[in-house]
């Protein structure tokens, strides 16, 4: 059995838009100021980019539980994979907090033997309590 996990795009990436690229969005159009366009036009990019680096990020993490172990693939220019062998996990917790929430996702966290931190975390993905089950049983 293998059981596969992608990140939900909607919170990571609402969460990049700020409140200044907002205001920005609806004093643009009123600016007689050159120089407070320009300044307000670079926001509004910067934001974009970071909104745009979000979701394609999102869009290449993944999670998988397989038989023996837990992994995770990521990276746009520098790929990076976490593999835990299931023998070797000491916790495994699941949250949601109030954005979670709202965007209707959670986080699984899985730490080993060992580790004085979290060695997975398993970040904003929609079926997060059925991962979190899958994985403590398989764990145990």
């Amino acid at each position: 059995g293998r059981s596969d996990a992608r990140t939900s795009i909607i919170s990571p990436a609402l969460a990049s838009f700020n409140f200044i690229s907002i205001v920005s969005l609806i004093f643009f159009g009123a600016c007689s100021s050159g120089i407070l366009s320009v300044l307000i036009f670079l926001i509004l990019l910067a934001d974009f980019l970071i909104l745009l680096f979000t979701i394609i990020s999102v869009r290449v993490r993944s999670y998988v539980i397989q038989p023996y172990r837990v992994y995770s693939k990521s990276g746009i220019f520098f790929k990076k994979q976490i593999s835990i062998v299931f023998n070797k996990i000491d916790n495994i917790n699941s949250v949601q907090r109030f954005l979670n929430k709202v965007f209707g996702n959670g986080n699984v966290t899985v730490s080993t033997t060992g580790s004085s931190g979290i060695e997975l975390p398993v970040r904003n993905i929609k079926d997060y309590q059925e991962f979190y089950e899958i994985l403590k049983k398989n764990y145990r």
